[in-house]
């Protein structure tokens, strides 16, 4: 989750943003519908909002805490073509949020999405202040732990590794085995008699 600020000027003094110059006097910021950080509602309890009323969220309480630190308005709008924004070769233009900053139809974006190079390149973004990491989920599996190494191999490969190991296991029986070990000690004292003795 980023907010997108476009010819914003901050210093940051541990952490917190000090001073903020705008380039113009009216603040447009416009959005993207994304629960639960930027959530549109024209009702609430039966009662018909308007203006930056109807959007809520985690994000609209940052930039309503912002506005109130650094004494600004602002008006919400939304993007016309439900977009974040990304650049198409054969127009040569930007669409989405990153289109409307671009073109400076709004002066800041709220909305959660990612800091790519081609959009850093175009955009000046603020500092993160939720990062998240994919992840990929996989269906828990119902067969045995103890063979559960060997999932991903081919039947090929799992044939031979329980082959080895079965293989492993008979050598070391046998290891143990009293008459083995007599009979290694003879083949031992008998190889190291000499034909001169």
């Amino acid at each position: 989750m980023c907010i997108e600020l476009f010819k914003l000027h901050y210093s940051m003094n541990y952490g917190e943003i000090t001073y903020i110059q705008w380039y113009t006097s009216k603040r447009r910021k416009i959005k993207h519908n994304d629960p639960p950080f930027v959530i549109f509602e024209p009702y609430r309890q039966g009662v018909h909002l308007e203006g930056n009323d109807q959007w809520t969220g985690f994000a609209m309480e940052l930039l309503q805490h912002l506005s109130k630190m650094n004494h600004f308005d602002y008006i919400i709008k939304p993007v016309s073509d439900k977009k974040f924004g990304t650049f198409d070769e054969s127009k040569g233009k930007w669409d989405g949020l990153i289109g409307d900053l671009v073109y400076k139809k709004a002066d800041l974006a709220v909305a959660s999405f990612t800091i790519t190079y081609d959009r850093e390149r175009v955009i000046d973004f603020t500092t993160p202040f939720m990062s998240l990491s994919l992840s990929v989920i996989i269906q828990k599996s119902n067969s045995d732990p103890g063979l559960q190494f060997t999932a991903p191999l081919s039947n090929e490969v799992s044939l031979f590794v329980c082959t080895y190991k079965n293989a492993k296991l008979v050598l070391k029986i046998y290891n143990f085995n009293k008459f083995y070990r007599e009979l290694s000690c003879l083949e031992i004292l008998f190889s190291l008699q000499t034909d001169n003795d």
